[in-house]
């Protein structure tokens, strides 16, 4: 768990999934000043003003609030219109699915094994010539 500029972020990674979850609040900056505390009161002064968040992921997502997410659900993209949350939190989660380090690791040890067979049997080649 991270404090971050205007919220908070956590992210917690397992052997075979990652989980993000991130709220981020602009109320206290509407608080800090005059002019903002009049913008806090009317939030329809922040017009279109929007955040876009992206986050790539390592693999495909399997539950997300994101607004849009890539073919292959690895891209998530949340879009969110600031007079909507001025005064509550924009969250913004998603969990996904870790690619399997087990296939990596065969091959890692199948290929010493390979290359020591076909060594073997050359050597077994040349001492029978």
């Amino acid at each position: 768990k991270a404090e971050v500029l205007f919220g908070e972020a956590e992210m917690s990674i397992s052997e075979d999934a990652i989980i993000y979850d991130r709220k981020v609040d602009i109320s206290w900056l509407l608080q800090s000043t005059p002019a903002a505390k009049s913008i806090a009161r009317m939030p329809a002064l922040l017009g279109k003003s929007n955040l876009n968040f992206i986050l790539n992921l390592p693999g495909a997502a399997r539950e997300s609030n994101a607004s849009s997410q890539s073919e292959e659900g690895r891209r998530l993209e949340w879009n969110f219109l600031l007079k909507e949350h001025a005064t509550e939190p924009m969250s913004m989660t998603a969990e996904a699915t870790l690619p399997s380090s087990r296939s990596l690791w065969m091959v890692l040890v199948l290929i010493p094994v390979l290359l020591f067979l076909i060594q073997n049997r050359r050597s077994r080649t040349k001492l029978e010539n």
